[in-house]
């Protein structure tokens, strides 16, 4: 909440839960190593348009659940 950072969408491979601390995370993970993950609180709530934004990016926890069965 305190600093300011971008990701563009076409630089994100999906996005997961994190955790730190005892809060969570939607953290978008970057494709390129080079770029750093970035991190939103889950305590915010977010409106419809937020929510059909992330649903059109791949969900990396579901993946790794999947990956695991």
């Amino acid at each position: 909440m305190w600093s300011t950072r971008t990701l563009p969408k076409n630089a994100i491979l999906g996005f997961k839960t994190t955790w730190d601390r005892g809060i969570a995370y939607t953290t978008s993970m970057p494709k390129s190593s080079t770029d750093k993950p970035l991190a939103i609180e889950k305590f915010y709530s977010f409106d419809e348009e937020w929510k059909k934004w992330i649903s059109n990016l791949p969900d990396l926890d579901k993946k790794h659940t999947l990956g695991l069965i």
